[in-house]
């Protein structure tokens, strides 16, 4: 069976379910059913991402998604198995360390590349409205 294109899939959930899906509901489908690599975030992984220093926060987050997805996407092996075990470890991760509020910055193994941390500036949910987001050097 031909893989149809991400926007025939929107439309197919969209006559399904009664809706129009977002990116990252597109995405996370895409990813479960294995049929296109590609880096499935959910609220979890994007802000760890963001603290990380990975795209940009826009004025929405849709727009924040895509910059995230795109930044972080870039870095990694562009395959099914690598971005599904990317998304299961940043969920994770923002579960569990990055959390969006009191993060564990102590217990975190990438402290010291988080650009959140190195700012100075206090580390806030970068979906909020006043989040300053840091930048990511190098």
């Amino acid at each position: 069976m031909p893989i149809p294109s991400t926007d025939g899939w929107v439309l197919v959930l969209r006559e399904n379910v009664g809706y129009l899906v977002d990116d990252e509901a597109r995405d996370s489908a895409l990813e479960r059913l294995r049929l296109r690599a590609v880096l499935a975030l959910e609220s979890n992984g994007a802000r760890t991402l963001v603290r990380l220093g990975y795209g940009s926060v826009g004025r929405h987050y849709d727009a924040t998604y895509r910059s995230v997805q795109s930044a972080a996407a870039g870095e990694l092996v562009a395959s099914v198995e690598v971005f599904s075990r990317a998304h299961l470890l940043l969920r994770r991760h923002g579960q569990d360390v990055c959390r969006r509020v009191a993060p564990a910055c102590a217990e975190c193994a990438v402290a010291r590349r988080c650009a959140a941390r190195a700012s100075g500036l206090p580390i806030g949910d970068p979906f909020a409205t006043d989040y300053k987001p840091a930048r990511r050097e190098g």
